[in-house]
């Protein structure tokens, strides 16, 4: 298994790091989403809801400190190739004080770096950079 990771920092405090995810997440999954195999348009497999729950602390291995705040969820019908039709995405929020910083992973198939680097651009975008 390997993992797409990207590191911010965040003036957005421990609550709306966890709120835009979990907005972020759900705006990603489409319901109806397909995706293409060999050039045949499949339904996604799954009932088209994500799925949230708390990854254990082994992806965020180069955090500074423990994190205040971690989440992953499963989404559904963002896998492009072979893979199963789901990915996943970890947050790992560290509380600074005057600032957080946040790493997202997504573990995912050799075939699905793409899709699963694409999701983290996506979340990262909500969160507004540090001025300066």
């Amino acid at each position: 298994m390997q993992r797409s990771r990207i590191e911010f920092s965040t003036g957005k405090s421990v609550q709306e790091c966890a709120a835009t995810f979990r907005e972020a997440v759900r705006s990603s999954c489409g319901g109806t989403r397909r995706i293409k195999r060999g050039g045949v348009t499949i339904p996604s497999r799954g009932d088209g809801e994500v799925e949230f729950f708390t990854p254990g602390p082994a992806a965020c291995g180069s955090l500074s400190d423990e994190p205040a705040w971690q989440s992953a969820a499963w989404i559904p019908g963002l896998s492009k190739v072979y893979e199963p039709d789901r990915l996943a995405v970890h947050i790992y929020v560290v509380d600074h004080g005057a600032h957080r910083e946040v790493q997202l992973v997504g573990p995912h198939g050799a075939r699905d770096k793409d899709s699963a680097h694409r999701l983290l651009l996506g979340i990262a975008d909500r969160y507004p950079p540090l001025p300066g």
